[in-house]
Parts: C-alpha cells; structure tokens; sequence
C-alpha cells in the first residue's frame, strides 16, 4: 500500500481595523518553527482505551478520539470557521434569533444568553451539562464558528438528558434553523460490539448518546425536528470514522413543522457515555444564501518568505496588484432570481461604495501621494460581494486576505523598526498554509520519496506512474526535471529583479540549480518546444541559504538576474512558466519544494511539473517532455492537489506617468512634474539635440527639468524618460517668437543679436532661424526667431 505524508502548516491571522487604513500590528514570523516532522514511538499515551488490536480511544481535553492503525480519517482539511469582528455579533438580515454566546464574561459556567435556559432532567452535575465554553484551539478543541465563544456539553457515565432552550420567536414561513456543530458521528453508538477488522457493527449498533431538536410551539407540547442518529443509521463504522470532523461544520434545518406560530427551540443531548459536543451562532430566520464566491484576478500574487530559511513571513496574508491597470473580480455565483453588489474600496478616497454589476467588478487602482506611507504601502480591503434574495438571508463572500496593495513591491516597515522585505507566491500563506509532499511507496522500499523533488527513487515512482502497470521496457524512463509556477500577467508590466524557492533537503556546495521564465504563446500552449525563453540564471549548492550545513533542513535559494527582466501581458505571450530545474543531480542528496497545503480556492492548479520520457516499446512516440498541472498517485489514484509550489519573485509593480501633453522651450529652464515608483536616480533621459534634461525626486516629487543646451539646430522630437518596466514620451518644441518680441529681460538690456556663427546682425535684417542674444548682466540666450 503507498501512503502520502503531508507535513504541513497553517497559520492564520485576525485583524480588526478601520475601513482603508493600514493595520500596525503586522507582525512577523518565522513559519519553519512551526512545521515539523512528527515522530511517534511506542511509548503509552495518558488517557488511552485499548479497545481491539490495533484499535484505541484516547480522551484529549474533555473530547474522544478514535484511532485505528492504518486507516486515517479521510475528513483532514479543517473548516475554517467565520470570524465575528471584535466588539460584538449582529444578526444576520432576516433573522428573529442570532445568538453566538458572546456576552458570556468568561467565569461564570452558568451563565445563559437573555432567554435561554437549560433544562437538566438527567443525572448529572451542571458542570456536566450545557455550559459557556472558551476553547483552546492549541489543545484540540475545536474554534468557535463567531466570536470567542461558543457553548458545549460534555460526556459523562451517568445519564444525561441536557435541553439548551431558545427564547420563544415568531416562526414565519420559510423560516430555517442554523448553526454550528461538533459532533462526532462515532460516538453516537456504542462501540462494544464492532467487528474491528472490517470496521463494522455486529447486529444493529445501539445508541450510547446523540444530539436532538426539538420545538415547542406556544401552549403545545414538545415536538422533535431532528434526531442525528438518524442521519448515520446504516453505516459502517469506517464511515462513520470518515465523517469524524476537523473542526465546527455549519448544519442548517427547515423549520416549515412549525411554521406561523410561537415556538421555543431546544437542542436536547440525551443518553450515557457519549462525546463531547459544541454548538454557536445559533439562528433563525430565512435561509442564508450559500456558495457565494468570486474569481479574483488571474495575476493576483501574495506577499511570502523572505530570503532566509527561517521561512519568515507576516500573520496577515497580503494580495498585490499593479496600479493603471484594470483588475477584474468575477462573480462565480449561480442563484436563480438573486440581485448582486459588489463593496470595495473607492480608488481615489479609499471610501466603500457600491456597484451593481452581476458579473463582475473592474476597477483600476492609482498611486495614494498622500502620505509616506501610502506611497510605499497603497492599502485597500478585498471587495465584498453580496446576493440577495426573495425570502433570504443575504450572503456574502470576501476574499481571505487581510489588504492588496497597489503598486510598489513587498517591503514594510514593522513596528519594532526593522525592514520586512518578501517575495511573491502565487497563494496566500496563511490562508493556503505551505507543506512539502513525500510518498511512502512500499514496492521501492522508500517510506519518503520526494514526489516532485528529487532522491535516489524518485525517477523509479515517476516510471511507475508514466507506465500505469505496464511492465518497463529497456530504455525507458520517466525523470522529473522540472518545477514551475504559472503566471498570468497584466498588462501592466511586473519587474522581475530574481526568484527565490524553498525547499527541504540537502544539497552539495557543487550542485548546480537553474531558474528560467518562460513565455508562453498566444494559444497558451504548454508544450515545451512552444515555449520561449525570457530569462534564465543559475545558483550553486554552496550559494544556498541552508538550515544546517550538514543535515536535511529548510532550503532556500536566492537567485537574482544581472538584469531586470520586465514580464506582461501581450498577444503573443499572454502568460509565463516560472521554472527551477536542476534538482536531478547526483550532487543532490535529496530536494522537495515547498508548496501551498489547500488546494487553491478556485481550484485553479497554477503549479506544473516537467517530466523527460521515453517510453518507446509502449508508445509509438520517443522520447519528449511533458508539461503538466502537478499531480501524483496515492494508493493508485490520481490526486490533483490544485496547488502551487513556492516559487517566488523578487519582483515589483513600477509606474511613471505625467500629464503634461507638450513641452515648450523658453528662455529658462522648463519642470515637468512626473509620478514615478523609482527616484529619479533610477531614470535614464534620452533628449533630441539642442536640448538636456535632467530628473530628480520620487512618488508626487519627481520631476523632469529640460532647457536648451544653444546646439546649432531646432529642438524637435521627443524627451523620452525610461525606467525597467516603465517609459513616458514627451514632445518638446521650441518657444518661438517674432523679431519684435526679443526685449530685454530680468532687467538686462540687449547689448547685441548674433546668428549662430557669431556675426552680429540688425534686427530689421534677422530672418527666420536661432539667433543669440547677449544682455548687459553678462548672460545669452538661445532664441528662435519666425517672422
């Protein structure tokens, strides 16, 4: 059997701040300290029930777990829960009850929401009833779904028969209950009698303790809704095992039983021996509209690592996006009958306002001159889209990232002081969280083949996969040499000044790494003789940034281009493959890049591997590459991990803009005020004769000073100011006049008017062309002269 072992974290981040400000609590992180590879001895565990061979319950922090050697769970990915802004919960639109037990004062374990009661008519203490809970996420329990809070009732070996009562509400029609849940399905029945082999009940399981609810209309008796042993009556007990949650799951129900009448609602937990249970954001009112979401632009790229292999990142997940560009948010929702609204920030005043269009939301972001810090950090919030509709609660989607930026590149100063400089990933790191992947494969005889990496059997796992079964031929082979990111560019252009990857592994001082940026054609073709090579530079084993020297660590891999290499979005190459190859080497002992955890959440793949095959015998082709989106075999499935590797760019979104249409030359010196993301030290100036120029200053300050410089000819043509990715051109002429208008300036009177060979003529005698005028102060000008 292969197994695949995923190493992975994920961190996340609250942020609570005002509407386009930048937080000040960014912090950083060194993410490395967090992802580690965990080893499992024999030693017993605290709290352990040996139920079978092989089989155990453990009770962690008040919650049972059941583990079975060689089988896991497939629910892994946990769910991650709404989160309420600090300072309290509102009801949804719509909603006559919202309760998310946010005014408990976290002491009294007693304490019920205004209205509620608990009603205990079984055998146990308060405290092991419905209480006010805190939950300790870092001790496995599970988050709240809003809020802080949320309220749980634990297991006991006495029965219980515990009611969490509602207050008594108008149910209207069309009226649902919603809320969050943890349960368990596997301890809803006893587990005495279960054949553990196969992973089934002997007979018909019995119920040790389950969670209902149930109704009580005004003057009626109680009616029951729902019973969740139903929902789990007739599965295996390996079923029941793959329904066991990672964290709250949202349950929502039909309350149409009780419909145009008063009604108190109750969650009954009722019998002995269960599990522990978790419930919040408890709500009545229309049904929410679910599966709101939306497409943020292809080119959306997310601040990452720096350049160390502490993998040092900050809390708060950043997009980045060009400025002068158009970006476009797609709406991805299909819900018949509903009306559409996108919030965002307004590009000029930052300000929320609205816009109505169903199918997307297109908006160009400026340069913010307004302060220092919105010239290097240019803030806004992700747009918001919500639907609504007839007889609904309306529902939301915002993407899961704190701010983008407009323009610049990823730099921030902390509030410690000390400078955060990063690359940019293609995921969100907080959101995505970052793993590598090995492959336990048994028929190698490798529990960790690196699968889109490199070590001794990784070409055996990429021939086995490219044969399917079939039995290899002499000469075959299938070698992963290749690993990139897709890049879908705007038209704006992003300069690239290198790439940095991460991996793990180790590597001799005399390996050889290269990083390349591909282009790809106008039909975006991954064929690799289709590509076209952009840029393209090496790194040595010893030019590593490594964890240890002489052990298996962190990798880093800081390449840099001699040259800014300047990438965007044309006809004839309207995306790019950023590559590293390399890894296949006999001075590589081992290599495994990181990538993103989660699958992307548009489950757009944008990571690719190259493979180099020859499967001549097989096929009637020879041998060729392969480009395709990353994927790999567990337990002879194909998996799509919809992911990317980390693969950054040492990159930034320049801009130069000016809105001076014509420059025209005078006696003195002319300023053209320019926007510019470089100093002017960074600018180059090319100039038609008989004129110079000059540029100083940044952002709002930058500015372009041209003047003549008395050549013998007419200034005509273009002052063109240029810079890597960026370039304005500006016409210039020369100021005419007639010979009347030669007067004498600044107070110097005229002592002579000369042509450009230096004779003196007579005013009444100039014709058309450049003459010299000197003044009494010393000074000449260059003047040109139509009659």
């Amino acid at each position: 059997m292969k197994n695949i072992l995923l190493t992975s974290v994920i961190a996340s981040a609250a942020l609570t701040v005002i509407a386009a400000t930048p937080a000040n609590d960014l912090q950083r992180v060194n993410a490395s300290d967090n992802l580690k590879v965990t080893r499992i001895n024999n030693a017993p565990a605290k709290n352990v029930k040996q139920i079978a061979p092989g089989v155990t319950s453990t009770v962690e922090n008040g919650i049972k777990k059941l583990h079975v050697i060689g089988k896991e769970s497939r629910n892994l990915q946990s769910i991650k829960a709404m989160r309420s802004p600090i300072g309290g919960v509102k009801a949804p639109q719509g909603f006559v009850l919202f309760e998310s037990f946010e005014g408990w004062d976290g002491e009294d374990l007693e304490w019920t929401p205004e209205g509620w009661t608990v009603d205990m008519r079984g055998e146990v203490e308060r405290s092991e009833s419905w209480t006010p809970c805190l939950p300790n996420t870092s001790f496995g329990l599970p988050a709240p779904a809003d809020g802080i809070y949320s309220y749980a009732i634990n297991y006991s070996e006495v029965k219980q028969d515990e009611w969490l009562i509602t207050p008594e509400i108008e149910i209207a029609e069309g009226f649902n209950l919603s809320y969050w849940l943890y349960l368990d399905p596997v301890f809803l029945f006893n587990l005495d009698n279960v054949d553990w082999e196969n992973m089934v009940f002997i007979g018909e399981p019995t119920v040790s303790a389950t969670l209902q609810i149930w109704a009580q209309p005004a003057g009626e008796e109680w009616i029951m809704l729902h019973d969740y042993v139903d929902d789990y009556k007739g599965m295996t007990l390996l079923e029941l095992y793959d329904e066991t949650p990672a964290g709250m799951e949202k349950k929502s129900m039909s309350l149409d039983k009780i419909a145009g009448k008063k009604a108190k609602i109750a969650f009954r937990y009722v019998g002995i021996d269960g599990n522990s249970m978790f419930i919040d954001a408890v709500g009545v009112g229309y049904p929410a509209l679910e599966d709101v979401s939306y497409l943020d632009p292809f080119s959306t790229l997310y601040w990452g690592f720096t350049r160390s292999a502490s993998l040092t990142c900050l809390t708060a997940d950043i997009a980045m996006y060009p400025v002068y560009a158009p970006l476009t948010w797609t709406n991805m929702t299909y819900i018949d009958g509903a009306e559409y609204e996108w919030t965002y920030c307004d590009p000029v005043t930052a300000d929320f306002v609205t816009d109505n269009n169903p199918e997307a939301l297109t908006v160009t972001y400026i340069p913010d001159y307004s302060s220092e810090a919105s010239m290097r950090n240019n803030f806004f919030y992700p747009p918001t889209l919500t639907a609504s509709a007839p007889n609904s609660t309306p529902g939301s989607y915002t993407a899961p990232y704190v701010y983008f930026q407009a323009g610049g590149k990823v730099e921030r100063t902390l509030n410690d002081g000390t400078e955060f400089e990063a690359t940019l990933f293609p995921f969100a790191l907080n959101n995505s969280g970052f793993t590598f992947i090995t492959c336990d494969d048994e028929t190698i005889g490798d529990n960790a083949i690196p699968v889109f990496g490199y070590n001794n059997h990784t070409d055996q796992y990429w021939l086995n996969y490219s044969l399917n079964g079939a039995e290899p031929m002499e000469g075959n082979y299938s070698h992963l040499e290749g690993i990139a990111n897709l890049f879908m560019a705007t038209e704006a252009p992003l300069v690239v000044n290198g790439i940095t990857a991460f991996g793990w592994g180790k590597v001799d001082p005399e390996a050889e790494f290269t990083a390349t940026i591909y282009a790809l054609d106008s039909e975006m073709s991954a064929a690799y003789e289709s590509l076209t090579e952009i840029a393209s530079t090496t790194l040595k084993g010893s030019e590593f940034i490594a964890q240890y020297n002489d052990a298996k660590g962190y990798l880093c891999l800081p390449f840099n281009f001699d040259e800014p290499v300047v990438i965007s979005a044309t006809e004839e190459h309207p995306a790019y493959f950023i590559m590293i190859k390399g890894f296949r080497s006999d001075k590589v002992e081992y290599f495994v890049p990181l990538q993103s955890a989660k699958p992307d959440p548009n489950y757009m793949c944008l990571g690719y591997i190259m493979n180099h095959i020859d499967l001549s015998g097989h096929t009637d082709r020879g041998e060729y590459y392969s480009i395709k989106p990353m994927v790999y075999k567990a337990d002879g499935d194909y998996v799509d991990p919809y992911a990317s590797f980390a693969i950054g760019l040492d990159a930034e979104y320049p801009w130069l803009t000016t809105d001076t249409e014509e420059i025209t030359l005078s006696n003195t010196p002319v300023e053209v005020q320019l926007g510019s993301y470089y100093d002017g030290s960074k600018l180059s100036v090319e100039v038609p004769a008989g004129v110079e120029a000059t540029v100083t200053g940044r952002y709002n300050k930058c500015v372009l000073t041209v003047k003549h410089n008395y050549a013998d000819v007419i200034a005509e043509g273009n002052v063109v100011v240029k810079g890597p990715g960026v370039e304005v051109s500006i016409p210039v002429k020369e100021g005419t006049v007639g010979i009347s208008g030669i007067t004498a300036e600044n107070g110097a009177e005229i002592t002579g008017i000369y042509d450009l060979n230096g004779r003196r003529i007579n005013a009444a005698d100039a014709k058309d062309g450049i003459y010299v005028v000197k003044y009494s102060d010393g000074t000449a000008r260059k003047t040109v002269v139509r009659k």
